[in-house]
């Protein structure tokens, strides 16, 4: 696909437009009318040779997740960027690489990419999980990390739950989230454990359904897992040290 195409591609659905200024008429996106970040990368940027970047979906204090697209597959996926606010800096209107800062925070940085690019390694075992989304690859790229999943198209739980009154019937709800408790209990069993969930408004999310829940993952800098889990002393200090904790999001679908 040429450069030319690319700019005809809609960056929130990815469907050929009429010409690079255009809104989408299929999704109704108008790209033009967006303001332009300082530090996201910017739409059309080209990651490891085959993934194009589209808007932000979202960001959390560890990363930023694009849809993006692949060009060789032609098939829509979601790319999360290793960006832990505060630790790095990025001026996109110059450069893709990102910079981290010095000290302790660039060497927290460090071992926090470290982690992100191994857990991948490891989430990706879990690819043919019944209420998983697949992790279909990963790379280091612009100083940082990426991890590229499948895309999952869906509504989110607070919408849902708005449309319905704000409550669902308690047999409804037990029904949506068994799928993710059986998932999370296979993860756990790796490993891996949770930790609070986020705030709805995030964007990375749980799908079981046709509704997507609040990831159960929380992404926090790494000077963070020093803490207790909870604040019911079930899990202290010393079972943050001999357990891996995850550094970044999982996300679920249903079967």
């Amino acid at each position: 696909m040429n450069t030319d195409n690319l700019l005809l591609l809609c960056i929130s659905c990815f469907s050929p437009r009429h010409a690079p200024d255009a809104p989408c008429t299929v999704c109704g996106y108008n790209e033009s009318a967006q303001a332009e970040s300082m530090y996201q990368l910017p739409p059309r940027t080209i990651l490891a040779g085959k993934y194009m970047t589209g808007r932000a979906l979202g960001e959390g204090g560890f990363g930023i997740t694009y849809i993006g697209y692949d060009l060789n597959l032609q098939l829509k996926v979601a790319i999360k960027e290793y960006y832990p606010s505060g630790l790095v800096m990025r001026s996109a209107t110059l450069s893709t690489t990102i910079y981290p800062m010095g000290g302790e925070q660039g060497e927290l940085f460090a071992k926090g990419r470290e982690r992100f690019v191994d857990e991948a390694r490891r989430l990706a075992r879990f690819r043919m999980l019944p209420g998983i989304v697949m992790v279909n690859d990963f790379f280091v790229e612009n100083g940082t990390a990426y991890i590229v999943m499948e895309y999952i198209e869906g509504q989110t739980l607070k919408s849902y739950l708005t449309q319905v009154g704000g409550k669902l019937p308690a047999q409804q709800a037990l029904d949506m989230m068994a799928p993710v408790f059986a998932s999370l209990t296979q993860v756990h069993e790796s490993g891996i454990i949770h930790r609070k969930g986020q705030k709805m408004a995030q964007i990375d999310y749980v799908q079981v359904g046709d509704y997507l829940l609040p990831n159960l993952i929380l992404n926090e800098p790494p000077r963070e897992l020093t803490e207790p889990i909870t604040k019911y002393g079930a899990m202290r200090r010393s079972y943050l040290r001999e357990h891996r904790i995850s550094t970044y999001i999982i996300l679920m679908k249903d079967k």
